[in-house]
């Protein structure tokens, strides 16, 4: 994924949540963009199997 499809995605995810992660202007280090990708990444597969289990 790139940079900027990343941003959008994060900004759209935090936003539904009411929370905005972070100012746009923000540069982020590519180490951190990629640990939170990574965590969020869980999140959302531990939801998934979480309403599939629900069902």
């Amino acid at each position: 994924m790139t940079r900027t499809n990343w941003m959008s995605t994060r900004a759209g995810i935090r936003r539904s949540n009411g929370v905005i992660f972070a100012p746009m202007k923000m540069p982020i280090p590519r180490r951190i963009a990629n640990s939170i990708a990574e965590e969020m990444r869980a999140e959302r597969h531990e939801l998934k199997t979480r309403i599939c289990r629900g069902k």
